[in-house]
């Protein structure tokens, strides 16, 4: 007989031991209690030796490290003394503008939302792709496919995929110009893109289910229909105004907009009660270093701690 009480395990992707051995499951009568879809709350846990506040929008991986990146808030995250040590600079290529000559800077990536990729590659904002080799950021230059192409693609932000074309999405609502671009990867070019249906989409607002792909934008809420490239209203249940951005997903791969859990089979969102629970969330904020999921939010934001881990 085993006692449950003697096994101690920090979160859900800690396996647990019994001597050497591993235990994959543990039933009590016909219930399943570990693994478990059930995720329990959110825990306070601080950096240390840390003083200052970051917030998980800015985190961002190359696949091996976890870095945080905002303006002269440059840091790598450091998991096993969970702290996080300022960043040396990174190598950046510029141009000589008088010679033409490529020549080495250093430098950080101004945003960590900045960061985006295609595939295995890594991108900061319109001209660069990581040489993570060198830890260099390499000029990249794309081709322009029609004339005002360089008057949208400034931050990459608004990159996203639909699992086989790349795009990249904004519309300016200040002066009302709608940037809808497509890549065509075979030549590096950038050409318009045409939807139909809703047209006014912003890649940070666009998120998937794993089958589908939706806009996300207070009470504009939309699908996609790949085959006609057409946005389509889209109808959910309990919760009817969120923000795409504030989307994440738990451990076992459930999808969260903030504290409301997705039931994809009826479309409908249920407040989840965490417990604990945060007093303010913002999805936004849910980071993860690629083993554990964190929230981090400034101190001024209504939680005790600046961090705290999902257990």
């Amino acid at each position: 007989m085993i006692d449950l009480k003697n096994i101690q395990f920090k979160t859900l992707s800690d396996p647990i031991y019994i001597g050497n051995h591993k235990i994959d499951e543990i039933w009590k009568g016909n219930k399943k209690i570990y693994p478990t879809s059930f995720i329990g709350g959110w825990f306070p846990k601080p950096f240390n030796n840390f003083d200052d506040f970051v917030n998980g929008y800015y985190f961002w991986t190359d696949g091996i490290n976890t870095y945080y990146s905002r303006t002269n808030d440059q840091y790598i995250f450091d998991p096993s003394a969970f702290t996080l040590h300022e960043q040396h600079p990174w190598n950046f290529e510029e141009v000589d503008e008088d010679t033409g000559e490529i020549y080495i800077e250093e430098g950080y990536p101004r945003f960590g939302w900045q960061i985006w990729r295609d595939g295995n590659e890594i991108h900061y904002g319109s001209n660069y792709i990581l040489n993570k080799a060198t830890s260099t950021f390499e000029l990249f230059e794309y081709n322009q496919g029609d004339e005002d192409y360089w008057g949208w693609f400034y931050n990459g932000s608004g990159i996203w995929t639909d699992g086989t074309n790349l795009y990249s999405s904004q519309y300016d609502s200040y002066n009302r110009i709608n940037h809808q671009w497509v890549l065509d990867r075979s030549s590096s070019t950038w050409y318009k893109k045409t939807w139909n249906g809703y047209d006014k989409v912003s890649g940070s607002m666009i998120w998937s289910d794993g089958n589908n792909y939706y806009y996300s934008e207070s009470t504009k809420q939309y699908v996609l229909d790949k085959s006609t490239s057409s946005w389509a209203p889209k109808t959910w249940h309990g919760l009817t105004s969120f923000a795409g951005q504030a989307i994440w997903r738990d451990y076992n791969g459930n999808i969260f907009v903030d504290d409301y859990i997705l039931d994809k089979t009826t479309s409908t969102w249920s407040k989840f009660e965490f417990k604990p629970a945060l007093k303010r969330f913002n999805g936004r904020y849910v980071w993860s270093d690629g083993r554990n999921i964190y929230y981090c939010d400034y101190k001024n934001s209504g939680n005790e701690y600046n961090n705290y881990i999902l257990m």
